[in-house]
């Protein structure tokens, strides 16, 4: 992007729609590993018990049992290696080893959620308490920056510069705080999709034109892109991945938003550019709080705008998905569809 002009535009937008996100580092992955560990277990023993049944009768019995079982522990342990921190292993009644494994795993995903509530609820309080005073800070620097002499002005700007920045982040940690508590779900309604990147797009479609950028909105006609959701949420997701585009593409690349209905009853809406892309093995990190690519960390940014849009996405249960544009990087994100009426 060339010129302040659009600079500002763009610094403008973010703050209108509060697109700093910021939030806890992620955890967990070893006690992942473990889950994984012991759903490969849970199978073992599985396949061992069905190999020492007495009779060929009872051991098809068995077998057949302890398969489902097998079954309904991968598929438990799968939900919470892909983030399901609720989801619980089921235990049975026969207190055999599967059982003991499912116990296990269960008390220890009700230690981890523990922990990470509490984590959750450390940072959402830190942030709320620090806003106030950093608040009165910022009131104090803005009439001393109108009162200072001229050689202090540059500097007490620059002081209200990094300070709004703090403000964004700590706004962004309450925020999402609020949005991975599933207190937004209150104000769901039905939403069409695609009225929605529409005013997005008109939004942000002047400072693409001011930076030479080919920008397009592709919508089918007789799509039925209605969806049941936060539209001010959706509508911040939606404009992070724009912000994310631009920021992270060079100058006169083009940028595309689409949207379809899917087959299968959903909606598909993606954010395309044609950059350098992400590396396929650092697709999921990208969605973890504050983390950057080696090559942005010298850019302007946080490294906090698809985290935000990761914990819309789970707000409205719906996944969303990173891939190569040939060039270039396509978000895509799928929604279930509704019926309006």
């Amino acid at each position: 992007m060339t010129g302040k002009g659009p600079a500002q535009s763009l610094r403008r937008l973010r703050m209108r729609f509060g697109l700093e996100r910021a939030g806890l580092e992620r955890a967990g992955a070893p006690v992942m590993r473990l889950f994984l560990f012991a759903g490969a277990s849970a199978r073992r023993l599985a396949g061992l018990a069905t190999a020492t049944t007495p009779s060929a009768v009872g051991s098809i019995r068995f077998r057949s049992r302890r398969d489902r079982r097998s079954v309904a522990l991968g598929r438990a342990l799968d939900a919470v290696a892909a983030g399901d921190l609720r989801r619980r292993l089921p235990v049975g009644s026969a207190r055999d080893d599967l059982d003991r494994v499912a116990h296990a795993v269960n008390t220890m995903l009700d230690q981890l959620a523990e922990t990470m509530e509490g984590l959750r609820q450390v940072s959402a309080t830190i942030a709320h308490d620090l806003r106030t005073p950093l608040i009165r800070l910022r009131a104090t620097l803005d009439g001393l920056a109108g009162s200072a002499a001229p050689s202090d002005r540059s500097a007490a700007k620059d002081a209200l510069d990094q300070l709004d920045s703090i403000l964004q982040v700590f706004h962004a940690i309450l925020q999402i705080a609020q949005i991975e508590a599933g207190s937004p779900r209150s104000r769901f309604a039905p939403i069409d999709l695609a009225v929605l990147c529409r005013t997005v797009a008109d939004l942000y479609r002047p400072i693409l034109e001011d930076a030479g950028r080919p920008f397009s909105v592709e919508i089918g006609e007789t799509a039925d892109t209605w969806i049941a959701g936060d539209r001010d949420l959706l509508m911040q997701a939606i404009a992070n991945l724009l912000d994310n585009a631009l920021r992270h593409t060079p100058p006169e690349t083009g940028i595309a938003i689409r949207l379809a209905r899917e087959p299968a009853g959903q909606v598909l809406l993606e954010v395309a550019d044609r950059g350098p892309g992400v590396p396929e093995a650092e697709r999921d990190k990208v969605f973890r709080r504050l983390y950057r690519l080696e090559r942005s960390r010298t850019s302007e940014g946080h490294g906090l705008g698809l985290s935000m849009v990761a914990a819309v996405v789970a707000l409205h249960r719906s996944t969303i998905r990173l891939s190569d544009n040939a060039p270039g990087l396509t978000v895509s994100i799928v929604l279930p569809a509704i019926d309006p009426d």
